[in-house]
């Protein structure tokens, strides 16, 4: 057969034990399962993850970098392009 359903699999004698279906709070706590609290951050009460600060100059210097890696790169693919005599 194609299924294995509870019936074909008791006929075989094979036992499909007791699986629940969902995972709900009340049955985490019954079987001495606590989930763990979450915790806070910040003074709004929110969640954050912890990063660290940048001030504007280092912002501004790490924008200018990916961008001239950028420019390198299209460059170089503009340059091999050219090369290599494909059309447009």
């Amino acid at each position: 057969a194609a299924s294995h359903d509870e019936a074909t699999l008791a006929a075989r004698g094979i036992d499909p034990g007791s699986i629940p279906a969902t995972h709900d709070e009340a049955t985490l706590v019954a079987r001495g399962i606590a989930p763990a609290p979450a915790t806070p951050t910040g003074d709004d009460g929110g969640f954050g993850i912890d990063m660290p600060a940048a001030d504007a100059t280092a912002a501004a210097i790490a924008g200018g970098l990916a961008g001239l890696g950028l420019l390198i790169t299209a460059a170089g693919f503009a340059t091999r392009r050219q090369r290599t005599g494909h059309p447009a």
